[in-house]
């Protein structure tokens, strides 16, 4: 849905940040998680929305003489619990389920891009597309003890495809990709904790860059309904879940994507990297070990030695 909020919320000579909040409808014009307001089987319960309790809420840090974008995404459900005293008597449960949710970076239309990320680089021609999945295996020999591999060394795996072919595979992608057109402008894209985040989705085609944030690849929670056939666990193992293939997100909920966008003129694929691995681990300005331990800034701390 087009913003209902649009705030520059912070100006300064190194910084602007552009904050643009709104809820989602559907393509056929129905809020998405609509709001309730004294509902016949509530009556005693309103919400503070016009529309919709489920929030997207972006901030858009731009930086002087920087070609780049830091985006901060945040999802909000902020909806009712509905589960526990007192809310059970006034307030429904308002637990939100999707079956996938994207953000997309349209670019203009080009006949083919050339692209360069961790394992992998070639071309893309109009029709295809590039995917970059990250997903963690599973492990079904004891589902209750959990449905994903413990083992770390052999549970994250990412694919990366072009159409049918397998390109590449390996373990954690760090999440960045570098894309130019015949013209030489050239797109960079570094999600940070691409694969902490599993599962995680890139998807490019040469007129849009997608971010599957929730790909329809991916569940949660991990549980199957015959694992739990309480009727407790009924919303989170059989509405969503592995069986049916969809994420739970319950209310109360928030989840912050953080990602960066480079544009540019014949860049070299390496400019990109160097910007993930900036993304990933920033600068941090730190005094001496002496002052924190004399101004008692983080309290009363001894000083070395």
């Amino acid at each position: 849905e087009r913003p209902e909020k649009v705030d520059i919320e912070e100006i300064g000579p190194l910084r602007v940040v552009v904050r643009i909040r709104g809820v989602f409808r559907s393509p056929w014009g129905e809020f998405f998680a609509p709001a309730l307001k004294n509902p016949p089987e509530y009556p005693r319960f309103s919400q503070p929305y016009d529309h919709s309790f489920f929030y997207y809420d972006c901030r858009m840090h731009f930086y002087a003489g920087k070609s780049y974008v830091k985006i901060q995404l945040t999802i909000e459900n902020n909806g009712a619990n509905g589960r526990t005293n007192p809310e059970t008597s006034y307030a429904p449960v308002q637990a939100v389920i999707l079956d996938k949710l994207e953000a997309v970076l349209r670019l203009p239309s080009t006949s083919h891009l050339k692209f360069v990320t961790k394992e992998s680089q070639g071309s893309i021609d109009a029709g295809e597309s590039l995917i970059i999945y990250q997903g963690w295996q599973e492990n079904l020999q004891n589902a209750k003890k959990g449905t994903l591999e413990p083992v770390f060394e052999k549970g994250p795996f990412f694919h990366i495809t072009k159409g049918e072919t397998l390109v590449a595979s390996g373990s954690t992608h760090p999440g960045w990709i570098h894309l130019e057109n015949p013209s030489g402008a050239t797109y960079g894209l570094s999600v940070l904790h691409f694969w902490q985040n599993h599962p995680k989705k890139i998807k490019v085609s040469t007129n849009e860059i997608s971010i599957g944030l929730w790909p329809e690849e991916g569940y949660y929670p991990h549980c199957r309904s015959e694992d739990f056939p309480e009727a407790a666990f009924d919303l989170y193992c059989r509405r969503a879940g592995r069986d049916a293939n969809l994420y739970l997100f319950d209310s109360g909920r928030h989840k912050t994507h953080e990602f960066l966008v480079s544009f540019g003129i014949r860049n070299d694929p390496q400019t990109t990297e160097i910007l993930a691995a900036q993304l990933d681990r920033p600068l941090m300005a730190q005094a001496p070990a002496t002052w924190y331990a004399e101004t008692q800034s983080l309290g009363m701390l001894a000083p070395a030695g």
